[in-house]
């Protein structure tokens, strides 16, 4: 069969691995041309073309060797690109799913797993004995039994064996044996694993929601050096920490370099047997994975590792609670409790793990850097390590599954000097607004500036760069040193344990100055103000009525703009607080944006979020405002007040700060006199931006004119240069 062999509309899609429907489209597109067979009208395609697009899909698969015969035989195996990784997969699940008709997710997941692994160790001991497209479902299942006598600890039943028929095996062969999982210089076995692992568990149907790798990875960078002996992950999962563990060591060559040691602890058998082949798929030198019942990592059962570990990094459940009665009493954070959050337990078993100068590496919620109700942990938490740093995530990082507030928190155990990651200016804060992951879980691109390429946007490089620089940020507040007090300092209170960036954040000192060097009287806004609290129930109270809302949305971050709305009652099921016009709305809720706004003339009266506290403003018994309610309105977004409440904060999934904290906030009140001054300041810059706005805006719209003269005048020269040339070619 030669090149130029005409076939049909079913051996095209065999041979392609994709639907009849597909093809059809492919046609339709113009992505590969059918030919019409003169007598029966149907579509017929050239081999040559089919064959030159299917080095930009998937390779062989099914029968394709009927319809290119012996050459397909004889093809040597073809690199393995990141793209070709993904197809390979999508096409063993998508072979599995249509010839195992009772098959799952998980099932196909634990069937490709066993065949991958056999491909890559064939690949890596160089035997070419077996796999090739005749080899039979009987075949590979005796080779699997050989890797399993092994290692048999790593391959619990069902793992031992291929669940499958003989002939589904053969097929699957098929699809996996043209590819290369060794090139060099790359891990594409271990991508290709990966790939598995993603279609598998990224799922919420699963209830497995991994660490984004670059999470993972800016986690492991962060330690440089001191990553090293033995390292271990207490709920290890599919084993990420410990495979970007294993690549940072391996990619050290010293002469002469400690012996390293990866340990994986792990609750569910599927997992540990997955974290093993994933370590082994990425070519780990020394390490165990160890499958644990009953608690895992919190069970009352005596672990060898205790006090030995030189470094844990690790993601816990911090999300849910630990009830185990008699585990719960053996911990300080457990005794006399009936349960406590999973991530408070894991902190104290991880400190116990480490020996004197061991490194923890862990994420958990903010609610244990800040919370009320997690003192005692952070008490522990200073009692017996430092707090080298602290890295605040964006409630992204772990979207869709969890929209929560969390940090990476970076301990060093008390008691040793080794591995010293703790420097001279205390401890390093941070905060990531950006991880590089969208709401819907999907990266999050941009293009890089510089070279013009898409990558991740996210913080988390600038902030290694500061890290290990030593350096606060030159632009903003994202990332600052801090000298922790010790606990045992005189007068020492749960605030002053507190770990997180909000409580120990320079604005704080910075408002702290400015109130105490101010010559006028300090006064709290509870005097400057009363509070108007008339809550409603519209779509009770106000059922079929429109009313004026004004919505967290509709206040503008900083600047003070409302913008309201007129809606039905019976659409807003929260409660809302009615405002007039002279009150002032402060949002309590994600404080960080300062929206703070002056109900002004245009607006008589309407609703406001409960998460507005309504102020209004006083007057002395003279008729003046205490306090000029345009000038407070300024003052309450500044920095005097911010810093005030920064450390106030609280919750991890929508941070806010109590009515109570806002009625605390202190103001300066200058003289009448003064305070008229400056709003008159105020007023001209007001105007004078307004007039620069109107300005730029102006010369936009006039460059954007310049611009389409431009590209007409552009196109009337091409079309000139184009008349040209073709009167000089008639000529």
């Amino acid at each position: 069969m030669t090149k130029d062999t005409l076939i049909s509309l079913n051996e095209t899609s065999t041979l392609l691995g994709v639907s009849l429907a597909t093809i059809r489209n492919w046609d339709k597109k113009g992505k590969l041309k059918a030919y019409s067979k003169p007598d029966k009208n149907y579509r017929i395609f050239r081999l040559s073309e089919v064959l030159a697009l299917q080095k930009n899909t998937l390779l062989l698969h099914d029968d394709a060797e009927k319809v290119i015969g012996e050459k397909a035989k004889e093809s040597k195996e073809e690199k393995l690109t990141a793209g070709k990784a993904r197809r390979l997969i999508n096409e063993l699940h998508r072979t599995l799913r249509d010839l195992v008709g009772n098959s799952n997710l998980l099932m196909r997941f634990d069937e490709i797993s066993k065949l991958i692994y056999c491909k890559a160790w064939l690949d890596k001991e160089d035997d070419k004995r077996l796999l090739d497209s005749q080899t039979s479902g009987q075949a590979l299942r005796s080779l699997y039994h050989q890797i399993v006598s092994r290692n048999p600890e790593w391959f619990p039943t069902p793992f031992n064996d291929f669940q499958v028929s003989d002939e589904v095996l053969r097929r699957l062969v098929e699809v996996v044996v043209p590819v290369d999982l060794t090139p060099e210089g790359r891990d594409l076995k271990g991508f290709a694993y990966e790939e598995v692992i993603r279609k598998t568990f990224e799922k919420g149907d699963n209830q497995q929601f991994f660490t984004p790798p670059n999470i993972v990875q800016f986690m492991v960078d962060f330690l440089q050096d001191s990553l090293g002996g033995k390292i271990c992950d207490p709920a290890c999962g599919t084993g990420g920490f410990l495979i970007a563990s294993a690549k940072q060591l391996n990619k050290r060559r010293y002469a002469k370099r400690q012996k390293d040691h990866l340990i994986g602890l792990e609750i569910d058998e599927r997992l540990a047997w997955v974290a093993r082949i994933n370590l082994k798929l990425h070519d780990a030198r020394s390490f165990e994975v160890r499958y644990l019942t009953g608690a895992g990592a919190l069970c009352t059962e005596p672990f060898p590792e205790l006090g030995s570990l030189d470094v844990i990094l690790t993601n816990p459940p911090f999300g849910s609670d630990f009830s185990e009665k008699k585990a719960l009493q053996t911990f300080k954070l457990g005794k006399n409790k009936q349960s406590r959050r999973r991530g408070v337990i894991f902190i104290e078993r991880c400190l116990g793990f480490l020996k004197p100068g061991g490194l923890l590496c862990i994420i958990i919620d903010d609610g244990v850097l800040n919370g009320p109700s997690n003192a005692d942990t952070r008490h522990l938490i200073r009692s017996q390590s430092d707090v080298v740093a602290v890295v605040g995530l964006t409630e992204k990082a772990f979207m869709p599954y969890a929209s929560v507030r969390a940090s990476i928190l970076f301990l060093q155990k008390h008691g040793g000097r080794q591995n010293r990651l703790l420097k001279d200016r205390g401890t390093f804060f941070a905060r990531a607004d950006e991880v590089g992951r969208k709401p819907n879980g999907d990266d999050h691109l941009r293009i890089d500036p510089r070279t013009r390429h898409l990558v991740l946007a996210t913080d988390l490089p600038q902030i290694l760069n500061a890290w290990m620089e030593n350096k606060d940020s030159s632009q903003d507040d994202r990332f600052f040193w801090s000298q922790i007090p010790s606990i045992d300092d005189p007068g020492s209170s749960d605030d002053k344990w507190r770990i997180d960036s909000a409580f120990h954040h320079p604005s704080r000192q910075i408002s702290y100055d400015a109130l105490r060097k101010s010559p006028y009287p300090k006064m709290r806004i509870s005097e400057l103000c009363d509070i108007r609290n008339e809550t409603f129930i519209p779509s009770i109270d106000f059922e079929d009525d429109d009313i004026t809302y004004v919505g967290l949305a509709n206040i503008e971050p900083r600047k003070g703009m409302i913008e309201t709305r007129v809606v039905l009652g019976r659409t807003l099921k929260s409660a809302v607080k009615r405002f007039e016009t002279g009150d002032i709305l402060y949002a309590k809720m994600r404080p960080e944006l300062r929206k703070v706004a002056l109900v002004k003339d245009s607006v008589s009266e309407g609703f406001a979020s409960a998460e507005c506290v309504v102020l209004i403003p006083r007057k002395s018994p003279s008729g003046d405002w205490l306090l000029e309610p345009d000038l407070m309105e300024e003052l309450l977004r500044s920095d005097i007040v911010y810093g005030q409440i920064v450390h106030r904060i609280i919750g991890i999934g929508r941070p806010r700060i109590s009515k109570t904290n806002v009625l605390n906030i202190k103001l300066p009140v200058p003289p009448k006199r003064l305070q008229r001054h400056l709003i008159r300041v105020m007023n001209r810059s007001s105007k004078a931006a307004n007039q620069i706005i109107r300005e730029s805006e102006e010369a936009k719209k006039r460059a954007e004119k310049c611009l389409l003269r431009a590209k007409e005048k552009l196109a009337a020269a091409i079309l000139g240069a184009e008349e040209f040339r073709d009167g000089t070619s008639r000529d």
